[in-house]
This record gives C-alpha cells, sequence and structure tokens, in this order.
C-alpha cells in the first residue's frame, strides 16, 4: 500500500498499539491512545533494526518519505542508522547542562580574562540558570535565551538585558570553541537600545537614602561599603574589594593596584579622617584580608579552624538599595549613581574635570596624558575634603558627625 495524508489521519486507536508499512519502508505507528510515529525498518547482518523518524502530523508525510530516502541511502554507503541514533543520544547524556558548562565557562575563561568574573557568575546564577539551567547546552535554542532577556527588558532594565545576552554569547562562542557544542544559539539577537544613566542625587536626597537605608537595617558592610563609595567616589567593585594592605594609615592614602582597577593603572585615593573611621568599622567586622565583608560567604581554614569572611557581592549592594527605596519617594537609585553624584557635586565646588577624572581614575589618551606623569594626589586630596564638608553639611549640618557609623554602632550589627 502506499500511505496518503488523508488515510493517516484517519487512523483511530483501537486499544491495541498498530504497526503498519507501506511499500517504500515507511511504518506509521499508532499508540493505545492515538499517538502516530513515524518509523523505518530495515535488516542489518541479518537482523531487523528500526529508526524511529518522527512523530505525526508535526512531521509531514512528504517529509518522512524524504528521511526514508536518507537513511536508505546511508545504508548502502554502509552506515547503520539506530546506531548512529543510539550514538547520538549517548552524545547528548553525556553533554553538560547549562548550568554546568557555566560553571567551566567561568573557571576556564571569565576567571583568567574578567576582573568582574564575579559579576558575571552572579549574572548566571540569578538570572541565565533559574531558566535554562536543567537543559542540556546542546538543547538550547535562540528562543530559550529570549525567554531570559525578555522580563529583564520589561521591568526597564535595558542595559542588564544587554549584559546579560553579551555574557551569554561568550559562553555559547566559548562551548563551540570547546566542542562542546556545534554553533552557537545566541546570534541574530537585536540589542536593546540602552539609555545613558544620568541619575544625580540631589544633596537634600542624600540623607533620605541613607535613612531609608538604615530602615531597612542591612548587613554593616553593605551600608558602610555604600558610604564610602559616596565618600571617595570610587567604583562600587573597586570599594568592596578594598583589602586591608592597600591602605596607608601614616600617609592617609588607600592604593588600588593595577590588577583591581578597570584601566589596569594603579590609583591612590587620599583619606580623610572620617573615611578612616569607616575603615575601622568595618574592619572591626572583618577576620579575613578584606575590609568590607559578607557574613553569608564564608569559609574555615582547614588548618587553623578560623572562619574568614569573604568579600560582599556587587548584587548585594544593588539589592539592598532597592530595598530600601521600596517605599521611599526617591527615585531609584544604583551604587554606581553614588559615584556619578559625589563627582557631579565636586565639578560644582568648583574643580576643574582634569581633578576630576583624576579622582575618578578615568584614563586619558590623549598626548598630554600619556606624558603626564603626575599623580595630582595633593590636588585629589582638596578635592576630596572639600566634598566631605559639603557632604556633612548635606547630610546633618555638623562637621564632626559622620553618617552611618552611629547608628551602626547602635544597632551592634
Amino acid at each position: 500500500m502506499k500511505f496518503t495524508d488523508k488515510y493517516l489521519r484517519s487512523l483511530k486507536p483501537n486499544g491495541e498499539r498498530q504497526e503498519i508499512r507501506e511499500d517504500s519502508g515507511l511504518i506509521i505507528r499508532v499508540s493505545k491512545t492515538g499517538k502516530k510515529v513515524f518509523a523505518y525498518a530495515y535488516k542489518r547482518q541479518g537482523r531487523m533494526r528500526r529508526v524511529t523518524i518522527g512523530g505525526f502530523p508535526a512531521m509531514p508525510l512528504v517529509d518522512a518519505r524524504g528521511e526514508v530516502a536518507r537513511l536508505q541511502s546511508d545504508i548502502i554507503k554502509g552506515k547503520d542508522p539506530a546506531e548512529e541514533v543510539t550514538e547520538k543520544k549517548q552524545k547528548i547524556k553525556r553533554t553538560p547542562t547549562v548550568k554546568e558548562f557555566g560553571g567551566e565557562f567561568i573557571k576556564r575563561w571569565a576567571k583568567p580574562n574578567k576582573k568582574s568574573w564575579q559579576k558575571d557568575q552572579a549574572n548566571l546564577e540569578n538570572y541565565v540558570n533559574p531558566i535554562l539551567g536543567h537543559k542540556k547546552i546542546s538543547e538550547i535554542q535562540r528562543r530559550d535565551i529570549i525567554k531570559v532577556l525578555d522580563p529583564i527588558r520589561e521591568r526597564g532594565a535595558e542595559v542588564q538585558a544587554n549584559r546579560i545576552y553579551a555574557l551569554i554569547r561568550r559562553m555559547f562562542n566559548f562551548a563551540v570553541e570547546r566542542g562542546v557544542i556545534e554553533t552557537s544559539p545566541a546570534t541574530h539577537i537585536k540589542l536593546t537600545r540602552e539609555k545613558s544613566r544620568e541619575r544625580v542625587l540631589r544633596r537634600e536626597e542624600i540623607p533620605e537614602l541613607f535613612k531609608a537605608l538604615n530602615a531597612k537595617n542591612p548587613w554593616i558592610g553593605i551600608r558602610l561599603v555604600l558610604e564610602m563609595i559616596l565618600r571617595t567616589a570610587q567604583r562600587p567593585g573597586e570599594v568592596r574589594l578594598m583589602e586591608k594592605g592597600e591602605i596607608d594609615r601614616e600617609k592617609m592614602i588607600w592604593t588600588i593596584p593595577s590588577e583591581k582597577t578597570k584601566n589596569g593603572i594603579q590609583q591612590t585615593v587620599p583619606l580623610t579622617q572620617k573615611m578612616l573611621s569607616i575603615i575601622d568599622v568595618a574592619e572591626s567586622t572583618s577576620n579575613s584580608s578584606y575590609v568590607f565583608c559578607s557574613p553569608r560567604k564564608t569559609k574555615v581554614s582547614t588548618s587553623s579552624g578560623i572562619k574568614t569572611f569573604e568579600p560582599i557581592g556587587l548584587c548585594s549592594l544593588s539589592q539592598a538599595m532597592r530595598k530600601a527605596l521600596e517605599e521611599s519617594s526617591i527615585e531609584r537609585v544604583t551604587p554606581h549613581d553614588l559615584r556619578r553624584s559625589a563627582a557631579t557635586i565636586i565639578s560644582e565646588l568648583g574643580f576643574n574635570r582634569l581633578i576630576v577624572d583624576k579622582i575618578l581614575a578615568h584614563k586619558d589618551p590623549t598626548v598630554g596624558g600619556v606624558y603626564d606623569r603626575h599623580g595630582y594626589d595633593k590636588e585629589k586630596r582638596q578635592a576630596l575634603e572639600a566634598w566631605e564638608s559639603e557632604l556633612e553639611k548635606a547630610l546633618t549640618g555638623k562637621r564632626d558627625k559622620v553618617i552611618n557609623l552611629n547608628s551602626a554602632r547602635s544597632s551592634g550589627n
């Protein structure tokens, strides 16, 4: 007989499994529940073998016949379709899941190549793994990646959506390089148009922000990191990874080594007595080389049995600020907005762009910037001291009071 589309659709379950074959060797199997599946039977070394081709009507009859023709051609060439299917299934079984390969990606690519690898790790754990982590990396399609990005875009986080996409694309490219998959599904996805962040805190918003933050009572280290970002105008990632050995109390200088800075150039940050007081309070909660430590991420030395705190995660800072402002009238603020606010007010105080750029550790690509090796430490100190004075006025009007420290000591957190 020869199948027709009408005939296949007319087949109904009869309580038993049915198997009907046409002259080409194509088989249609009808289960007890009525599910219809194409298969192909052939003889190999005196034994009957069969291969499942696809379900009907999802696979049209014409496509099923085309697949039969391809299989027959392979058999003539000496191939065994059933063995190939088995090998393919075994290969899929051996293929890592997205979560498993993500760990390999962080270890073998992100850590050796990116200073911000911990942010990549956090983004995989928070955004990618909950949706794709359980799937085999070879099964991921472009549509799956869109399912990760859409919720981020829908809440207006265009920049974050683009960064997550860039991370996914790099991870799948790495999977291709490692021979885990043949082609990457992370292609032909349009980037979201980014809006440049311009958020600058007004002076009257600063005390309200820290009041809201204290009301939520996050871990003291988080509060102190945010205050230090605002006071020093340094990058959140550099502040949270501050180490005790980088502080020179006699010279009142914080030296950020080149391997930690974004531009790869060592940065010196003049410190005030109030900044050193913040560091003192933070160090009293720390039992590691880091000044600001997380209470949740700890490890115990096997030799000494001493518990050592790990640095505060970058996401912890953003989450603390977001939670603090949930019931506040203040517009959304990010940790980086604190740095931008400090730089803006320092400019308003009359300090020129060169000094502000030196404080921010912006790389100067001009000829003058290349040849000018002056550190500008004196000028940076003058600017940061003027900014601190302005900050104290904005906070309480009292120059001898440090935000957060008194409440931090009294809360005992």
